[in-house]
């Protein structure tokens, strides 16, 4: 049967349009997720937040209220649910420093809380140890925990257990429902008086009607200044010789060049493969300044995210900085564990932190079983490298001790109670 040479144009004209029309339809789609992701990419990178309920992430619900009213948040999981439940960890942490070189409750009981002698005399101190780097500062196990904090920062330090951390956020935020808002920024640590506003004007710090946990990697800063007393602080530190083993061999894994953002900003190509075989038992001989730092030169520390955003604190040999890491400790944070001590860590944060922390004893994280990265790489150490760098640290070990002494204070006032 032959076709007619008009039926033949019209059909030619039906499929062109059909093609126009897919290829609109297809145009369409592509704006509309691009449009989309814009936003989300935007949101990420002004405000570093990510809500942890991830089935229900909004980008556009900048504070999260959209999920406010889901009936699972007002409902207690049982236990084994909850820990069936993906982690908020394993967010792969930027460890370039030394490559540039440079619910709500009461307290425990019996334990002392003086929230408002340590919020008005921590400026004072401050300036006392300004004036004197030997001005002396003695671990206690008071509660220094406002008696209506509403937000909780653990302002986190790289390789030192924040993956489990994260993951027991995620938990104890369903069992005690509360919010835990997980930062996406990795690389903006010494934030300005303009990034602390905006982070707590993101937060919704006039609107607390549920508490909030918020984790980042940032130093320590006074949100009081910024017209916010209801903060409470939590940290977790590790032997800092430990911990700058960790983060050398972290950062000499060659896959990890391909997978993680900051890396790839820092330097545009690989290292040459020297650079990955090179180990810190020939590093720290050579003195490479990547793992010999020398007294006076600018770093980021363990102690410095303890010390805050002032340019002592990233001082190596600075006795101001470690006094004024000292005083933070003592009076602004309720807690600094340490990796060592994992589980008696989790003890003492249930008592003096229980509106977030309630019930963490009975996770199975309390066993003390930290999660390490996937892949990691981390060769032994000799006994002299370690001591050399001990010598070099010798602030960030003074610090360590310092923090471990509190902590066993704080155990002992809570075994007290419970005799």
């Amino acid at each position: 049967m032959r076709v007619k040479v008009s039926d033949t144009k019209i059909l030619i004209l039906l499929f062109q349009l059909l093609v126009a029309v897919v290829l609109l339809l297809t145009m369409l789609s592509i704006l509309y997720r691009k449009e989309k992701e814009n936003t989300k990419q935007t949101l990420f990178q002004k405000y570093g937040i990510e809500h942890i309920f991830k089935d229900e992430r909004d980008p556009y619900d900048v504070y999260g209220q959209s999920a406010i009213n889901q009936h699972y948040m007002h409902l207690r999981a049982p236990l084994p649910y909850m820990q069936q439940q993906p982690g908020a960890g394993g967010q792969i942490m930027q460890q370039m420093q030394y490559m540039q070189q440079q619910q709500q409750g009461p307290p425990a009981p019996n334990v002392q809380q003086q929230p408002e002698v340590a919020k008005e005399s921590a400026a004072g101190n401050d300036a006392m140890v300004q004036k004197s780097p030997e001005f002396e500062i003695v671990p206690s196990a008071k509660n220094v925990t406002p008696h209506d904090a509403r937000l909780l920062v653990y302002n986190r330090v790289p390789k030192c257990g924040s993956t489990t951390v994260l993951d027991i956020l995620n938990l104890t935020a369903r069992m005690n429902q509360y919010w835990y808002r997980h930062s996406l920024l990795y690389n903006e640590m010494n934030l300005t008086s303009g990034q602390q506003r905006m982070v707590l004007t993101h937060l919704g710090v006039q609107n607390w009607e549920i508490p909030i946990s918020y984790d980042r990697h940032m130093y320590y800063v006074d949100f009081a200044k910024e017209g916010n007393s209801r903060v409470a602080w939590m940290n977790i530190i590790r032997d800092p010789v430990e911990r700058i083993i960790s983060e050398f061999y972290f950062i000499r894994v060659k896959s990890r060049w391909d997978t993680i953002e900051s890396l790839k900003k820092i330097s545009h190509r690989k290292p040459p493969d020297s650079w990955f075989e090179m180990t810190l038992d020939e590093c720290v001989p050579a003195k490479h300044p990547e793992c010999y730092p020398k007294l006076g030169q600018y770093m980021r520390m363990q102690l410095t995210f303890l010390c805050g955003t002032d340019p002592v604190c990233s001082q190596v040999g600075n006795r101001k900085a470690l006094q004024l890491a000292k005083m933070h400790v003592e009076r602004q944070y309720s807690v600094v564990g340490t990796l060592e001590e994992f589980p008696l860590t989790l003890r003492v944060l249930e008592a003096y932190l229980p509106r977030f922390f309630r019930g963490v004893t009975s996770l199975e994280h309390s066993s003390g079983n930290v999660k390490k990265n996937v892949g990691e790489y981390k060769p032994s150490v000799s006994e002299e490298t370690k001591t050399i760098l001990r010598a070099l640290l010798k602030e960030d070990v003074e610090l360590y001790e310092f923090v471990r002494q509190r902590l066993f204070l704080q155990a002992e006032a809570i075994a007290k109670t419970e005799r």
